[in-house]
């Protein structure tokens, strides 16, 4: 079994990026497995966010009011994992 190490850290919103290849997505008829190195994109991070938005199942709104109400949980961690690309020369 892989071991993991977490570190706590403040990040910025506008570094975050939405996962395309969710678990979640795996059932949606227009859902397509994108190449990691593309995650960045504008376009595969537009329909990624399309995804979300579409499902009610994921009660976006709800978890936003409970956010600006009672504020972040600070026990509720959000576990996320570098990601780095290459800038195309163009």
């Amino acid at each position: 079994m892989k071991n993991f190490s977490f570190v706590s850290k403040s990040i910025s919103l506008n570094s975050f990026l939405l996962d395309p290849n969710n678990y979640r997505f795996i059932d949606n008829p227009i859902y397509k497995k994108k190449i990691y190195k593309k995650y960045h994109l504008p376009e595969v991070q537009n329909t990624t966010l399309r995804l979300i938005e579409q499902n009610k199942q994921y009660q976006l709104a709800e978890l936003k009011q409970s956010i600006l109400i009672n504020g972040y949980v600070p026990m509720e961690r959000i576990i996320v994992i570098p990601y780095e690309y290459k800038k195309l020369c163009t």
